[in-house]
């Protein structure tokens, strides 16, 4: 077992443009879910229908 081969393979998907996009908008997505659920729980649950 090369660990080291699969890590550079996982590399060189990782600086793919499109995967970093996807990346990107998956942990933006998250982040935006975390803190409008933060926001309703402190604002006596504002509800947030995109």
């Amino acid at each position: 077992m090369s660990s080291g081969n699969s890590n550079k393979k996982l590399g060189k998907i990782l600086q793919h443009r499109d995967m970093q996009a996807i990346l990107f908008k998956f942990f933006f997505a998250i982040q935006k879910k975390m803190f409008n659920f933060n926001f309703s729980e402190n604002k006596h649950r504002v509800s947030f229908h995109y």
